[in-house]
C-alpha cells in the first residue's frame, strides 16, 4: 500500500476492522504510520480522526511503534481544534510513561480541559488521567489535584465520577507516600 492508496483508505467511512487492518499495515510500513500522524494533524476533522483512530489502535498492538511519534502526539493533542482527536491522542498519552518536557506541556491545558464542562466527558477523563500520571512525577501536586478532583466530581457524568473515584485513589496513595 503508497501513499495515495492509504490518504484515499482514511478519508473514507471505516469500520472498526478496517481501522485494524489498517493499524496492522501500518506497523509494517511506518512510513504510513508517519502520514497517518500527517493527516491526524491536518484540518480535514474526518481524516483527522480516523487518522488518530488507526494510530490509537496501532499504539495498542505495538506500543514500541507509536512512542517515536509521541512528541508529534503531544503537540496534536494540545493544538487541534477536533475534540474526538484531544480525546484519542490523550488516551495514548495516558499510557505511556510521561516524560518531564511533556508533563511541563501538558499539564496546564489537562487541568484544564479536566475541569472545563465545555469538553466531552472523554476529553475531561482522558486528561484528568494524565494529570494523574504527572502527580507520579510531581508528588507535591497529587494532594492539590485531589481536592480539585473531589470538587469537580459532585457535578461529573457517571462517567466522569468513576473516573475521578480511581484517579483519586491513585492519588490518595502518591499523597500518603509523600507524607512518609
Amino acid at each position: 500500500m503508497d501513499y495515495s492508496q492509504f490518504t484515499e483508505l482514511i478519508k473514507k467511512p471505516l469500520f472498526k476492522q478496517e481501522i485494524l487492518h489498517l493499524a496492522q499495515v501500518a506497523l509494517s510500513h511506518p512510513e504510513l504510520l508517519e502520514k497517518a500522524v500527517e493527516i491526524s494533524a491536518g484540518s480535514n476533522q474526518h481524516g483527522a480522526i480516523r487518522a488518530s483512530w488507526m494510530i490509537s489502535h496501532a499504539f495498542d498492538l505495538e506500543h514500541s511503534a507509536v512512542l517515536p511519534y509521541l512528541n508529534d502526539l503531544v503537540r496534536i493533542a494540545l493544538e487541534t481544534p477536533h475534540e474526538s482527536v484531544r480525546r484519542i491522542y490523550l488516551r495514548v498519552i495516558a499510557n505511556t510513561s510521561i516524560q518531564e518536557v511533556h508533563a511541563s506541556q501538558l499539564i496546564d491545558p489537562c487541568l484544564r480541559w479536566m475541569v472545563s464542562e465545555s469538553y466531552p466527558v472523554a476529553v475531561r477523563c482522558n486528561a484528568m488521567q494524565v494529570v494523574c500520571n504527572i502527580c507520579i512525577m510531581e508528588p507535591t501536586l497529587a494532594h492539590e489535584v485531589m481536592v480539585l478532583i473531589q470538587e469537580l466530581e459532585e457535578f461529573g457524568s457517571p462517567a466522569f465520577k468513576a473516573k475521578s473515584r480511581h484517579v483519586r485513589k491513585r492519588l490518595a496513595k502518591i499523597s500518603f507516600s509523600q507524607l512518609e
